[in-house]
């Protein structure tokens, strides 16, 4: 077995049929599996096990324990039917995370983008997608087909059930029960779950305008703090009102498009509206 100037520890198995970029360095104690592709200039400490249809980018770091490509745990499918995990470059994946295979029901398998930043203990289920510069706290568990969108961050021990969608720049509070979809730029929190406003400080951090913040102040006041129409009526109205908003647009695209359980809203909110519905 030769790999040019790769770096493995005399401990680790590193199957013949695998691919490994140049500058990478495998340490003590890990294996790799025959349908493995990993990319230029990684570091695996130790302890890692990379199997399955997994394919990995560039200059990532992947700490102790971590396992990736493993079967999932949806009962419907067998280690033979798993399909792909890909994970892009300049991820930090932190100790004894999990990255399940995907299933020939996801699109794409299991994907993660690119700047991911994966604290230690997190479960990545089966066809999740979690885009690039997510930050996913301590002890973070996704369910199966979850999307996490860009620059989201999940607090610690926070638990999100299957098919649920983290719109971009939103920000979940730790230990919480997600059940519904959150939209993009705002904060979330609690078992039961609530929609808790916006997540200004996220957005001045990644240097939002004020126009912009402004405008995401508007929208959001509009479609959960009016009294004025039906949920779907006040949708469409902001859909008209804000069209020449791009900031107030991915949020109403979220809603209608990518959107596939309940919208999170306020708690006074969700049960007036459940009461009347």
């Amino acid at each position: 077995m030769s790999f040019k100037n790769v770096e493995i520890h005399p401990t680790s198995m590193v199957d013949e049929n695998a691919q490994i970029g140049e500058g990478t360095k495998i340490g003590p104690w890990c294996i790799i599996g025959p349908n493995v592709k990993i990319g230029k200039n990684n570091r695996l400490k130790s302890n890692v096990i990379i199997e399955g249809k997994t394919t990995i980018g560039d200059n990532n770091l992947i700490h102790q324990f971590v396992v990736i490509g493993n079967k999932s745990h949806d009962l419907k499918f067998t280690e033979e039917q798993a399909t792909t995990v890909t994970i892009g470059n300049n991820c930090d994946i932190r100790e004894f995370t999990n990255i399940h295979a995907g299933t020939p029901n996801g699109p794409r398998g299991t994907w993660i983008g690119n700047n991911v930043f994966l604290m230690s203990h997190t479960h990545i289920g089966h066809d999740c997608e979690v885009h690039d510069f997510a930050l996913l706290s301590q002890a973070t568990t996704l369910g199966g087909e979850v999307y996490i969108y860009p620059h989201a961050i999940i607090g610690g021990k926070t638990a999100i059930h299957q098919f649920c969608s983290i719109g971009q720049y939103a920000i979940l509070g730790g230990c919480s029960k997600i059940t519904q979809d959150v939209i993009p730029f705002s904060m979330s929190d609690g078992n039961p779950q609530s929609l808790d406003g916006l997540n200004l400080v996220g957005l001045k951090r990644n240097n939002f305008s004020t126009e912009d913040i402004r405008t995401i102040k508007e929208i959001y006041k509009d479609l959960f703090m009016s009294d004025e129409l039906i949920w779907t009526e006040r949708v469409a109205t902001a859909k008209e009102v804000y069209k020449n908003s791009d900031v107030a647009m991915q949020i109403i695209d979220f809603i209608e498009n990518k959107s596939r359980r309940i919208i999170c809203k306020p708690r006074q909110r969700f049960n007036k509206e459940e009461a009347q519905s």
